[in-house]
């Protein structure tokens, strides 16, 4: 849908249309960015890799809030504890490196 409105929107050369199109799509985009974030999560966590599925989390906290803003819903301020609290936790996220990923592929 959202392809399709901005193509509408440039032939017509409608930045009003333009800006609704983007209106629209940012919660799917924020949605999408909260998949992905809980999907690497799940799998940091799957390997007790705590601090980086804690990181994962964490990244998808103001693609949540941004969400949740949009849709009328008040943010609690626990929610920024948490990421403060969280914060701390992130430097101690260390991810095994493949050879694909090192450079060393073959």
């Amino acid at each position: 849908m959202g392809r399709g409105c901005r193509s509408v929107a440039q032939s017509k050369n409608d930045p009003a249309l333009a800006q609704k199109c983007a209106d629209l799509a940012k919660p799917a985009e924020s949605a999408l960015v909260v998949a992905a974030a809980g999907v690497d999560a799940w799998s940091d966590a799957d390997q007790k890799n705590v601090p980086c599925a804690l990181a994962d989390a964490v990244s998808a906290l103001p693609s949540i809030s941004a969400l949740a803003t949009s849709l009328g819903v008040p943010i609690p301020p626990v929610a920024a504890q948490g990421l403060e609290m969280a914060e701390a936790l992130l430097p101690q996220c260390v991810r095994p490196v493949s050879p694909v990923d090192a450079g060393d592929g073959g």
